[in-house]
């Protein structure tokens, strides 16, 4: 539950902000979905593509779990999930963008002393080459990846990995895209920003601490340079 002292925080002045990467910073969830979709047909098989959106945001190894235990077959489901790495990094991976805003949202964020860390369901792998291409590591202290979380989200288990590297005493916020980002969080006792992008329904995330539609959005409820240059606490 947030405490009220959270609720009334305006979410850039915590000193904490921990990113989800894919579908919240980076334009990539078509992508994957495609990937995912191709693979599936590889294999005679057909999932709706709604049905896969709605698993963006967990680890692949929890997808792979779903898909067996649809298909009764744990075989064919992890060929599907190794054929869809390799198919999006060999046809869609080109395609990926940050969102319109981010390397702005990142800069101004920086540049007041907040510290931001990335809360990824990637691999280690597929989190350094993006962050490295985009040249969004530049901004970030920390990046917690599937491999360091363990269950990963919707699990709690991202916010603790995070807390024992940089310490169990933050004003931490976290900002995502999906229902497995507010889930995760919420289960840490970790107030949540969802940036939709057109993604999933804002009425899903009436709990959250704020909802915008885009990073363009948040950028308006930014002070003004100069003004709140607070240091992360």
């Amino acid at each position: 539950m947030r405490s009220s002292s959270n609720a009334a925080t305006p979410w850039h002045e915590f000193g904490h902000l921990a990113f989800d990467v894919d579908g919240t910073l980076l334009n990539s969830n078509l992508a994957h979905v495609w990937a995912w979709q191709d693979a599936i047909e590889s294999e005679q098989l057909f999932f709706p593509h709604l049905s896969l959106f709605l698993q963006l945001g967990l680890p692949g190894r929890q997808i792979v779990e779903k898909f067996a235990f649809a298909l009764r077959d744990p075989d064919t489901a992890q060929r599907i999930a190794h054929r869809a790495g390799q198919i999006y990094t060999e046809k869609y991976v080109t395609l990926i963008e940050p969102f319109s805003g981010v390397h702005k949202l990142l800069q101004q964020l920086h540049a007041r002393g907040r510290k931001l860390h990335a809360l990824t369901s990637a691999t280690t792998a597929e989190a350094r080459a993006m962050m490295t291409r985009f040249k969004l590591d530049r901004y970030f202290d920390t990046v917690v990846t599937s491999k360091d979380s363990g269950a990963g989200k919707p699990t709690p288990e991202p916010f603790s990995s995070l807390r024992e590297r940089v310490g169990t005493r933050l004003k931490l916020i976290a900002l995502g895209d999906s229902p497995y980002d507010f889930k995760s969080a919420t289960a840490a006792g970790v107030p949540f920003v969802y940036i939709g992008h057109g993604g999933y329904p804002r009425e899903w995330f009436q709990r959250a601490h704020s909802s915008f539609f885009n990073v363009a959005e948040m950028l308006k409820t930014l002070p003004r340079s100069g003004a709140n240059q607070r240091r992360a606490a």
